[in-house]
């Protein structure tokens, strides 16, 4: 149940206004099964987080902006991609299905 009000859709507001916090990024996409409307108690959030750059290299990026949703009570799933990595086909159908969470 992912309904106005439900446990679900309040989790997924605090990870909208946590990642409008996370520094460098021109996107926040929410992807996966909470976007299509499937989540199921023990769900995680798969949020897509697009850079307009970083130097970091991948594994640095997931650690720095997993920190903005280490307390939000659900598992989250970061994938961070700069803007010139959105033809990867994860990134590109995301960007694609999953709604904009915050946008600069």
């Amino acid at each position: 149940m992912t309904g106005r009000g439900s446990p679900h859709s309040t989790k997924s507001r605090a990870s909208s206004d946590r990642g409008k916090r996370c520094a460098g990024k021109s996107g926040v996409i929410l992807f996966g099964s909470f976007a299509e409307g499937r989540a199921v108690p023990g769900s995680d959030l798969d949020i897509m987080i697009v850079l307009a750059r970083d130097e970091r290299p991948f594994p640095e990026w997931v650690s720095a902006y997993h920190a903005y949703f280490s307390d939000i009570g659900i598992g989250v799933d970061l994938f961070p991609y700069t803007v010139s990595e959105l033809s990867n086909p994860l990134a590109r159908r995301a960007a694609e299905k999953g709604p904009l969470l915050f946008s600069r």
